[in-house]
């Protein structure tokens, strides 16, 4: 279908023509055009338009577009968004997100939280590690602390580490103060640590002509002694779990005391 139709004057170059069939020409073709080209819906102004389409293919209008696609939840715009996901592998829009998955507890923006696990292979969220995991005593804000340790090979928490050798009948949290002489311990004899614990020793002999103390322990030699004052001589060490310890002097004298800590 033509928009135009046939002028009614025809112009030849070289005529001599007025205004009479020039405008009579024009008059028609804005009379044709308004009357045969398809307007934009309710708009006054005649503007041109894609009309509207049943084929996927084809161009479709905006208004048609708005109709036939689903809009953004709550949205008066109608703007495009994707559509509800029916699968796994699909893309989801927003409000279909904001209902399916879990929020941040408390969080009315419903932003997007980590679920919570049910296998020891799985990413566990904030609230959850802080329900499972055992806080650091008296931290109201449940800070990850390393559990205690039940064996050798693990690692231990502070607490554990700081009470690891203070005895257990000692209630007050101090070492425990273990005083020995003769017959317990003598001289030049192998000892051994089974407390336990590590062991702090404290030996000290009379001894003559300034002759000093050292101890030996797992085999090395590691004091051999302070000054002597009055020929009154100490030695001090460390002898760890399960160690071996002897105290020795280089010359004659005789254990004064001999205090073991552990």
């Amino acid at each position: 279908m033509a928009i135009i139709n046939p002028l009614t004057y025809t112009i030849a170059n070289g005529d001599p023509v007025d205004a009479t069939p020039v405008q009579a020409n024009f008059t028609q073709i804005v009379q044709d055009v308004n009357a045969n080209a398809a307007p934009v819906g309710g708009n006054a102004s005649q503007e041109f338009l894609v009309a509207p389409t049943s084929n996927p293919a084809g161009a479709v209008p905006l208004a048609q577009a708005q109709q036939q696609f689903a809009a953004l939840n709550g949205s008066a715009s109608n703007q495009f968004v994707v559509a509800n996901a029916t699968a796994n592998n699909q893309a989801v829009n927003l409000g279909q997100a904001n209902s399916l998955y879990a929020p941040v507890s408390g969080n009315a923006a419903q932003k997007f939280a980590v679920a919570n696990a049910t296998a020891a292979s799985q990413a566990v969220n904030l609230g959850q590690a802080n329900s499972l995991y055992a806080p650091v005593s008296g931290n109201a804000a449940q800070t990850f602390a390393v559990a205690n340790a039940t064996a050798n090979n693990q690692a231990v928490n502070l607490g554990q580490l700081l009470s690891a050798s203070v005895s257990s009948a000692n209630t007050a949290g101090h070492l425990t103060n273990v005083q020995l002489t003769a017959p317990s311990r003598a001289l030049s004899t192998t000892y051994y640590n089974t407390t336990g614990y590590t062991m702090w020793v404290w030996v000290t002999c009379q001894t003559f002509n300034s002759a000093i103390v050292y101890a030996v322990v797992n085999g090395s030699t590691i004091n051999n002694g302070f000054t002597p004052n009055s020929n009154t001589v100490s030695a001090f060490f460390i002898v760890p779990n399960g160690g071996t310890y002897q105290v020795y002097i280089g010359g004659s004298g005789s254990i004064q005391s001999w205090i073991e800590w552990y």
